[in-house]
């Protein structure tokens, strides 16, 4: 039996009322890891703009997602209060897949939710290692399953 890598994604817009009833929003990205087995290491996350937020509904700062066991949920939002969107990327990598620095076995995901303007959400990973199903669950919201390829029958 293939195993299997499942990312969830989805990116959200959330509006935020400040006082005398005038609405501020900033948009927010979030994503959950799981992975079966559930042995994996993010080596790397980077955020070009934004902030690491707790999740979704709460706006509270916090790290950004190290963890080595499935799930990982991570969140991100423009500044609070403030009209601004959230840019950058994080790097998963399977450890039962077999890793070492020069690891092909990766999958990064990337977004770029601006204020204005075009946004994206794109995955990068070794076409040779990953066969990948792209589902869509709804607006800004899909699921990936990504097979690793050596594994498979």
């Amino acid at each position: 039996m293939a195993e299997f890598l499942h990312i969830v994604l989805s990116v959200s817009l959330f509006y935020t009322f400040i006082a005398g009833g005038a609405c501020s929003e900033d948009l927010r990205f979030c994503a959950t890891v799981h992975i079966s087995p559930s042995a994996y290491l993010v080596p790397t996350q980077h955020l070009e703009w934004g902030k690491w937020i707790e999740s979704y509904y709460h706006t509270a700062d916090a790290e950004a997602p190290t963890a080595r066991t499935s799930p990982i949920k991570f969140c991100t939002s423009g500044r609070e209060m403030s009209p601004s969107g959230t840019e950058g990327r994080v790097t998963v990598v399977p450890l039962n897949f077999g890793y070492n620095s020069d690891t092909n076995t990766k999958f990064t995901i990337e977004w770029d939710r601006p204020w204005s303007g075009r946004s994206y959400v794109r995955e990068i990973y070794d076409e040779n290692v990953y066969d990948v199903e792209k589902i869509k669950l709804g607006p800004w919201q899909y699921r990936y399953n990504l097979i690793y390829k050596p594994l498979s029958k």
